[in-house]
């Protein structure tokens, strides 16, 4: 997240410089405004897998798809429905 925390340090910086803000003010502000700005960036970021590589995170989990526990089951099945036992519970 340094490629975005950099940024939004500089962004914010450069927009406050002619607000001639007290400089702890100013400095409490950037701090602020930069920690707000990457934690709503990093949410963001990090829900959109095709940005996730782009901003060091792994590509995440795969798309959850429903397995069948027993693939030979749902072979079964399908070819011959009325001769596969059905779940009691």
């Amino acid at each position: 997240m340094y490629i975005l925390h950099q940024t939004v340090i500089v962004v914010v910086a450069h927009a406050l410089k002619p607000s001639n803000l007290y400089p702890p003010v100013e400095g409490v502000v950037l701090v602020l405004v930069t920690v707000a700005t990457c934690f709503l960036g990093y949410e963001a970021i990090r829900r959109v897998r095709l940005l996730r590589p782009l901003f060091g995170l792994d590509r995440g989990p795969p798309r959850a798809r429903k397995l069948e526990v027993n693939p030979s089951a749902a072979v079964a099945r399908r070819l011959a429905p009325e001769l596969v036992p059905q779940d009691i519970n």
